[in-house]
């Protein structure tokens, strides 16, 4: 119901009766209302879902896993200018995902040498943004860097495929979401985005990790899967090896897990390290390109 109040119910239930050696928590206004309790009852917590980089700043027994805007934002940048795209329009949601995302990825293109021309942001819970869609295609752009969640997402790039079929269309990890291929069809196909890095062919974990998903759910795991997975395998190793809360908790800060998501690490932030990935939509599948 993502309510802070029924949070700190649950988390206070975990405490005192569960007994449990760790918190899972996702989104910024939860893990925001978690961490004091975490901090004060010496619980190691882990927060998913929240890109802010400062939300586990200077505390002992926080962590968050999960990448920024800017670590996701900044190699798309740098592989839309390597495919030749020197002018981009951008659309996004006028929230901090929204906004914080075209301002690292304008950072880092106008970095390199290219140039955002124009741009709209707009409402999540907006039914049409073509007014704004055609406004910035008038610029002729090479591309296009949208941010939006789910169906404004879908609507989104309807809207830019009905009015020019052939500009690239770019994202970041909202696309990520068998629900959008879904609602977009062969609106879908060659939009390039940044998520999670996971591969299937990297190891024997990730190919199990991938033929028992899609054989249980009938879909291709998203980065929420793979992320919710990690996490668990990581806490689970790194719980029984440990005999007391500190223990596991210093076990977190020190940990170089080999994982389906590559070698993770935690930095001074207390944020967890991984890698980021860059697909192609192509084909109806999303393919792995860097």
């Amino acid at each position: 119901e993502f309510k802070a109040n029924k949070a700190v119910a649950i988390f206070n239930k975990f405490l005192k009766v569960d007994k449990v050696d760790a918190i899972v928590t996702c989104f910024s206004p939860i893990t925001e209302a978690l961490i004091p309790l975490a901090e004060r009852s010496h619980m190691p917590l882990i927060a998913s879902c929240t890109s802010s980089t400062n939300i586990t700043k200077d505390k002992k027994w926080a962590f968050r896993d999960y990448f920024t805007q800017k670590e996701q934002c900044t190699p798309l940048a740098e592989y839309v200018y390597e495919l030749g795209f020197r002018k981009g329009v951008y659309m996004v949601i006028n929230d901090d995902y929204g906004i914080d995302g075209i301002n690292q990825f304008k950072n880092r293109f106008e970095e390199l040498g290219g140039e955002i021309l124009a741009g709209e942001e707009f409402a999540q819970l907006s039914r049409s943004s073509r007014n704004e869609v055609v406004k910035v295609l008038s610029y002729e752009p090479d591309f296009i860097f949208v941010v939006a969640r789910d169906q404004a997402l879908i609507t989104l790039c309807n809207q830019i495929r009905e009015l020019n079929s052939s500009v690239q269309i770019v994202g970041i990890n909202a696309f990520d979401s068998p629900t959008i291929w879904k609602g977009l069809g062969v609106a879908g196909e060659g939009i390039i985005f940044s998520s999670g890095y996971f591969n299937a062919n990297d190891n024997e974990n990730s190919d199990q990790f991938y033929k028992k998903f899609v054989q249980k759910y009938n879909e291709e795991p998203n980065y929420n899967a793979v992320y919710g997975y990690t996490i668990l395998k990581y806490l689970v190793r790194l719980s029984t090896l440990s005999s007391t809360n500190e223990e596991l908790r210093n076990s977190i800060e020190l940990m170089q897990e080999n994982t389906i998501r590559g070698v993770l690490t935690v930095d001074e932030l207390h944020g967890v390290v991984g890698t980021i990935g860059l697909y192609k939509r192509d084909n109806n599948q999303t393919i792995l390109i860097k």
